[in-house]
């Protein structure tokens, strides 16, 4: 069992979150946790209904391969363009990223979006890059001049040069991630906290574990101002915040040293009787 499993086992939230931004525009939000066939039905409406022929992947799938083909097959069916979101593409820690964009028939339906900011771990920087076919990356390149006007060139032209570097950089990025999710995973799950486990990224979701809090902001408040130590609710991410479960997200990107100090206040808290009164109530209802 690797170090990052969690104190007791856990099912997976669901944690496709319908975006706000979506719904803003008109769209619709569907979660993993349908049926496959369901949202190829509704893709297909949507798209007959309102003319709209783009489907925003925001999920990062690295590579599960039936996943990939389910949206495939859906795109391919109602001749759908989609918007694939690969920023972590490099900082699979398990695994191997596949981008859905290799499937059979999607490469010239498919626009890749992928960033600077999580592959070399720059994130101010604000670069980043789309593949896709010739004329949908002119469109998108016109859109950008709308939207940042210009980014910074030197800072372009340092990101060039990374990517011709990139296989001997990106381990550099990578393994100390991982290795921080180990240390704050062990660290949580011995302080009573479960994990869904994370495969790539910046950050782990745990449950409310011994904090006594009724929703994830509470305790997310609860950390910050008894134990000093800033974490993300869950709730932002839901447009209705009733349904978000209740979970908290860790940063690991941060170094070993911040993360002990941050384990360390945490412990510090709970001992001095920062308990929930009860059980913790299950991650997913």
């Amino acid at each position: 069992m690797s170090s990052h499993a969690p104190a007791h086992p856990v099912a997976p939230a669901d944690l496709a979150a319908p975006s706000t931004v979506v719904h803003k525009f008109g769209g619709t939000s569907v979660s993993r946790r349908h049926r496959w066939d369901t949202i190829g039905k509704l893709a297909k409406k949507r798209a007959e209904e309102t003319g709209s022929r783009v489907l925003v992947v925001v999920s990062a799938l690295s590579g599960v391969t039936n996943e990939l083909t389910a949206i495939a097959d859906i795109a391919v069916q109602a001749d759908l363009l989609v918007i694939t979101d690969e920023v972590y593409e490099h900082l699979v820690y398990e695994g191997e990223h596949r981008s859905i964009a290799t499937v059979e028939g999607m490469a010239e339906r498919t626009v890749v979006v992928s960033s600077a900011a999580k592959t070399f771990g720059v994130t101010g920087w604000k670069v980043g890059w789309v593949i896709g076919d010739a004329a949908r990356v002119a469109e998108l390149r016109a859109v950008a001049q709308y939207l940042t006007y210009a980014g910074a060139t030197p800072l372009q032209l340092a990101v060039a040069e990374a990517l011709a570097g990139i296989e001997q950089i990106v381990p550099l990025v990578r393994e100390p991630l991982r290795r921080q999710r180990d240390l704050l995973a062990a660290g949580l799950a011995g302080l009573g906290f479960s994990l869904i486990p994370s495969h790539t990224g910046y950050f782990l979701l745990s449950d409310l574990g011994p904090l006594q809090a009724a929703t994830s902001h509470e305790a997310s408040q609860l950390l910050a101002h008894s134990a000093r130590v800033v974490t993300i609710p869950i709730e932002p991410f839901y447009v209705d915040p009733a349904r978000a479960p209740r979970l908290l997200r860790w940063s690991f990107a941060r170094g070993p040293e911040t993360l002990r100090e941050a384990i360390a206040r945490t412990r510090r808290v709970l001992e001095r009787g920062l308990r929930s009164r009860g059980p913790s109530s299950p991650l997913l209802s």
